[in-house]
């Protein structure tokens, strides 16, 4: 029999009579070809502490102006700057504990948080800006052509062109392409300001006017929105967006140059059906490439699922998508958030969903702060009908194991799409021994289909090749 993929298998749900996928957790596909299959599957990046801040995460940036260069954070409550070595210091005082939003300009690192406006920079320190009750209640910005620029939800507007610590009342205005909600802002590569409504997106021009100085670009609108404030990312020039239409439900996207294009699986879809648009709001959607692999991930209100739009573009968008856990018992959601790049060290950092650590990911261990984070694969059912199956094959890289911590692999089965059987189990590797082969014979009989799961469960990393099934 052929090799058989893994990027993503098939279940069944008897109450709905659906047939369903069975996503990879916390495991992806690189699509590089190996031993005949066209590309195989890697464990999901480990979290290493890092640093240590003053609570859950709320949102980083990385600032790349002079004399502000550095990695900033709000943990807890606390604005911090994290140091190349791994030192916390603390800046200012953010109050609440929703997501904040990031930007710069040429004097000051901008923060938006618990509806207020805050401005950091070496010389005058940490402070917030109001401008006599102009700035009001803002749950986003950005910064573009020397201003910048805010929404509250309703309006939006920006600094003076003079002093980007003064806000006027004439400097706003209101996009009524439709009479929604607007959710955040961005600036993409034409130098423009993005504006993500609920069911609208909208692009505008600075063309120095007075007053508001900003014009909208009627040709780039379109007519779907996001979710909420943090259900974007950019990600090479592209937009990846949890939001949708007014006459359809939620789903995720790619967006560029007023063009969008669903990239959410039927799987996906139905996910979000279990979700109401008021949950989805929380969502936060972020995005980091490593090793010529783009990433994005969403974070929905009780789940974590990685999008890899380098799958994507070469097997489909079906394919493309791994659930990301933590832990091995239930569903956890991935508890790393806000990935950042340091350039000084080159390492990706993350902050924490549960408490003050801040990790950076690891292509060495898959544990998460030393706790093992089980994964599992699925294979498609397999029509085997009157065969027998005498060999199961599967190459793998199965990294570094320890005596304390063998590698393992458990393998079960299912011949009505919902109930996996006996598992089998198999050591899969030993210390610096590579290219071991996890191969289960002669299983038995068929009746007429059947499926595999796999599971693991180790410190280090391991990678999953060639999958073939011999049946006779």
């Amino acid at each position: 029999m052929p090799a058989v993929t893994l990027l993503k298998g098939d279940t069944f749900q008897s109450d709905a009579v659906d047939y369903r996928d069975a996503i990879p957790v916390n495991m992806f596909g690189i699509n590089k070809p190996e031993l005949g299959a066209a590309g195989y599957m890697h464990q999901m990046y480990g979290l290493e502490q890092f640093a240590t801040g003053f609570g859950v995460d709320r949102g980083g940036i990385w600032c790349a102006r002079e004399g502000l260069e550095g990695h900033y954070r709000v943990s807890g409550n606390k604005f911090i700057s994290v140091s190349a070595g791994g030192d916390v210091t603390e800046l200012g005082t953010i109050e609440g504990a929703g997501q904040c939003a990031f930007t710069y300009s040429f004097n000051n690192i901008v923060i938006v948080g618990n509806n207020q406006l805050f401005y950091y920079n070496t010389v005058s320190g940490f402070r917030e800006i109001t401008s006599n009750g102009v700035v009001g209640s803002p749950i986003d910005c950005t910064w573009v052509d020397g201003y910048v620029f805010l929404t509250d939800g309703n309006d939006i507007y920006h600094s003076s062109p003079s002093d980007e610590e003064i806000f006027l009342p004439d400097d706003k205005a209101e996009p009524d392409f439709t009479p929604d909600k607007v959710w955040a802002l961005a600036k993409n590569e034409d130098d423009e300001v993005v504006v993500f409504s609920e069911f609208s997106i909208q692009h505008y021009i600075n063309t120095g006017a007075e007053g508001f100085a900003f014009q909208n670009l009627p040709r780039k609108t379109s007519k779907i929105g996001v979710a909420g404030t943090f259900c974007q990312t950019e990600l090479e020039g592209v937009y990846y967006i949890l939001g949708r239409r007014v006459d359809t439900g939620p789903s995720c996207h790619r967006y560029s140059m007023g063009t969008a294009e669903k990239i959410a699986s039927r799987e996906i879809e139905l996910l979000l059906k279990e979700y109401t648009d008021d949950e989805l709001s929380s969502s936060v959607v972020e995005s980091f490439t490593s090793d010529k692999t783009q990433f994005i991930i969403y974070h929905f209100p009780e789940s974590s699922y990685m999008f890899n739009a380098s799958i994507a573009a070469s097997h489909g968008v079906d394919n493309a998508w791994t659930k990301l856990k933590t832990g091995t018992v239930g569903d956890l959601p991935y508890r790393g958030r806000n990935i950042i790049r340091d350039p000084r060290t080159g390492e990706w950092l993350a902050g924490d969903l549960n408490d003050s650590r801040i990790g950076l990911l690891s292509n060495t261990v898959a544990t998460q702060y030393e706790e093992i984070a089980e994964w599992l694969l699925f294979s498609p059912f397999l029509k085997l009908e009157t065969l027998s199956i005498d060999r199961i094959e599967i190459e793998t890289i199965p990294g570094i194991t320890s005596t304390d911590n063998d590698a393992t692999v458990f393998m079960s089965r299912t011949e009505d799409g919902r109930i996996y059987g006996q598992e089998w189990t198999e050591l899969y590797g030993d210390s610096f021994q590579y290219n071991q082969r996890f191969i289960i014979r002669r299983i038995g009989y068929v009746r007429h289909w059947m499926g595999f799961k796999f599971r693991g469960a180790s410190r280090s990393r391991m990678a999953f090749g060639l999958l073939t099934v011999d049946a006779s």
